[in-house]
C-alpha cells in the first residue's frame, strides 16, 4: 500500500506503520507548495492509495464524495511526535490492514 504523508507529518513516523506500507512525503515528492485539492489529485495520479495528514481543515475544504483517494486526518489531543506515533501505530495501522471503504477518516485517540 502506497501512502503519502502530507507536509505536516514527519517521514520518520513511517516506521509506525506496517511494513507493507510504502510511505513517501509530500515534501520529498516536491509537492510542499500544493494546495489540498491539487495534492490529492497528484497523489491519486501517482498511484498512492491514501493520504495521511494533520490538517484539520481538510474535511471542511474537500467534498468526501469526490475525493480521488482516501484521506486520513489525524486528530491527536496534542500534536507531539509520540501522540501522532500512537495513532499511526494503532488505529491507522489497523485501518490499512483491514482496508478502507470510505474516502474520509478522522482518527482521534481512543477513549480510556
Amino acid at each position: 500500500m502506497k501512502i503519502l504523508f502530507d507536509q505536516n507529518l514527519s517521514p520518520r513516523q513511517a516506521v509506525r506503520l506496517p511494513d507493507t506500507a510504502e510511505v513517501k512525503s509530500a515534501r520529498r515528492m516536491g509537492w510542499s507548495a500544493k494546495r489540498n485539492g491539487e495534492l490529492l489529485q497528484l497523489a491519486a495520479e501517482h498511484g498512492f492509495d491514501a493520504v495521511v495528514t494533520l490538517d484539520q481543515q481538510m474535511q471542511h475544504q474537500q467534498n468526501p464524495l469526490t475525493l480521488p483517494l482516501p484521506v486520513i486526518v489525524l486528530a491527536p489531543q496534542r500534536q507531539t511526535e509520540e501522540a501522532i506515533g500512537r495513532l499511526l501505530e494503532t488505529q491507522v495501522s489497523l485501518l490499512l490492514e483491514k482496508g478502507m471503504e470510505k474516502r474520509f477518516y478522522r482518527i482521534e485517540p481512543e477513549a480510556d
